[in-house]
């Protein structure tokens, strides 16, 4: 249902921002508000839009997005029920124009007459009787697996349909990837669903605040064994944590695919009733990035400078990998690349839209976490936003990671300071053991611009001229 009584008829300073804003889609609990945007680059190009939502109540909520982005979802809002929303443009604390928008809700539909309902009841419990009868032959009989896929298509089929009719529930198309990927069905069994007996588990290498992460044994046959990673729930989870790992399992399993730089997915078991559905990734066994970085602190030899310079390229190729996959990482770190036994890289770390079952992070659907010193200034508020430009950003930081034997950056700025240090041309700074031909990378993937920042393959094809293979071995050795 859409609702046209709304109006606009504020300017924003700089002629720079949102135009032609709209209600384009409403429901009696929340609205997806749409504009145009300028078409042409001037102080807008250097700010994000910040949204202040005046309730009833005459407490504000604020919502801040990107320039690029030409929509906003807002829900928990009451029925029948006029808002008013201030556009503004805005970076840090800093704001810029005031445009006042008004749009309304629509109304709850009328309440069925209790005639109707004392009758529908009635039916109902007739109807239930008959579907437990007929439940109970199919059962018997074999044939509840057609009815379940028949059901299961069905469902896949709502979930899909557009959002914002009276009778359907309103779902902010930012956690679009969740009811995708986390309702998916399939007609068959998938190669990568594996049977429960194959796998067990023997050690605990990590608790988070959402999983644990064991190693474990993957039997493949009588003789052949794998040492692989699962991870799984932690003990006492919900049906959205459930819902939640069903997401990661089936984006990973139907979007990710096979590259050398990053970490395998081998399969999932989804039908273990006590510990919940869980993912089975390649075992690497040097660990995280970020550790093997700080164990060399005392071992500075030209061989671990060839390593750094390897880690660059491949942390860049698995990206540009990813990016053909049409996957925004948003969380891009060392502590999220992983190294095998040969110090092969293998980035881990990203998943559904907002969902990603982060260790690190937390539970970004309860509460998005913000890896406040890895993100693009773009991303400061929120990642919905993100793009592979804001994951450039990250990169660098990631090479600053590497340079500098896993230090923190901006280790002597508070995160809420750095907004404005990065504002004012504030960057990390050149690491010892890095030349100027990284940092001039590391300097242009931190361009305040998104626009201005190169590209993974720009920046592959520039690294690739940096290295040859030398016979005999897989490492690379940079042309000085």
């Amino acid at each position: 249902m859409l609702n046209s009584s709304v109006h606009a008829n504020a300017t924003i300073d700089c002629n720079s921002g949102p135009t032609n804003i709209r209600v384009a889609k409403s429901n009696s609990n929340g609205v997806r508000l749409e504009w145009d945007l300028p078409k042409t680059e001037s102080c807008y190009g250097r700010t994000d839009i910040v949204v202040i939502l005046y309730l009833k109540d005459g407490s504000t909520k604020v919502y801040t997005v990107s320039r690029n982005t030409t929509f906003l979802d807002i829900i928990g809002l009451d029925p029948d029920k006029g808002y008013t929303a201030a556009f503004s443009l805005g970076y840090g604390e800093q704001r810029m124009g005031n445009m006042q928008f008004s749009f309304q809700t629509a109304a709850k539909e009328d309440s069925v007459p209790t005639a109707a309902i004392i009758g529908g009841v009635l039916a109902a419990v007739a109807i239930i009787g008959l579907l437990i009868a007929i439940f109970i032959v199919l059962l018997r009989r074999g044939r509840l697996e057609p009815v379940r896929r028949r059901l299961s298509r069905f469902t896949v089929r709502y979930r899909n349909t557009v959002k914002g009719q009276s009778n359907q529930t309103y779902v902010p198309s930012t956690y679009d990837d969740l009811y995708i990927y986390g309702g998916m069905k399939f007609d068959d069994r998938q190669t990568w669903h594996m049977n429960r007996d194959d796998v067990v588990f023997e050690s605990l290498l990590k608790s988070g605040r959402f999983a644990n992460i064991y190693k474990a044994s993957l039997h493949l046959s009588s003789k052949k064994r794998q040492t692989v990673v699962a991870k799984s729930l932690k003990e006492g989870f919900t049906e959205k944590d459930k819902e939640l790992m069903m997401a990661k399992i089936n984006f990973t399993g139907t979007q990710v695919g096979n590259h050398p730089n990053v970490l395998k997915f081998i399969g999932a078991v989804i039908d273990d009733e006590a510990i919940g559905p869980f993912i089975i990734f390649e075992y690497c066994e040097n660990g995280p990035l970020k550790d093997y970085l700080e164990s060399q602190r005392n071992n500075v030899t030209m061989q671990l400078q060839e390593k750094l310079f390897r880690f660059g390229l491949d942390i860049c190729k698995g990206m540009e990998y990813l990016v053909s996959k049409k996957i925004v990482h948003r969380r891009l770190a060392a502590r999220n690349i992983l190294l095998t036994s040969m110090n092969e890289v293998k980035i881990s770390g990203f998943g559904p839209q907002n969902f990603e079952l982060d260790d690190n992070d937390g539970d970004s659907e309860k509460k998005e976490r913000i890896p406040i010193k890895w993100m693009a200034p773009e991303c400061l508020n929120s990642t919905a936003g993100a793009t592979e430009k804001s994951d450039v950003w990250s990169y660098g930081v990631v090479l600053w990671e590497i340079f500098s034997l896993g230090e923190s950056p901006y280790q002597n700025i508070r995160s809420r300071d750095l907004p404005a240090r990065l504002k004012k041309g504030e960057r990390p700074y050149k690491p010892e053991l890095c030349d100027d031909t990284w940092y001039g990378v590391m300097q242009r993937t931190w361009s305040i611009a998104p626009e201005k920042r190169p590209t993974f393959a720009e920046i592959r094809v520039e690294l690739d001229q940096l290295f040859v293979h030398s016979a005999g071995d897989d490492y690379y050795y940079y042309k000085r």
